[in-house]
């Protein structure tokens, strides 16, 4: 994901690519609940890149809402809301949804 980080103590935001590993936790058509062993800040952009069971990937801007340490699994549990999503990748998340909900996530 790409992952924006401050340059200085100004405004000013870069945005650098890099690869985090994560795992989603919770899921929805408007944001996501994520795992990962790097810290980021409330208000921070990535840009997610979400593998969906078939192999499909969703891309998906997203804002940093909320940011929790999990000391006993070595990482941080961080809340995203999604700020921008192309249609084809919306209505491809709908319908993972859908298929999960239907079949209780089996």
């Amino acid at each position: 994901m790409k992952v924006g980080v401050s340059s200085g103590y100004g405004d000013t935001w870069d945005v650098a690519s890099v690869r985090v590993k994560g795992r989603i936790l919770d899921l929805s058509t408007g944001g996501a609940s994520l795992f990962t062993e790097q810290r980021f800040e409330t208000g921070q952009e990535l840009a997610l890149v979400i593998r969906l069971r078939d192999g499909e990937d969703i891309h998906a801007n997203s804002a940093v809402r909320w940011v929790k340490m999990v000391p006993q699994k070595g990482g941080y549990a961080s809340g995203v809301q999604f700020t921008h999503m192309s249609d084809k990748d919306r209505r491809l998340l709908g319908k993972f949804l859908t298929e999960l909900e239907q079949t209780a996530g089996l």
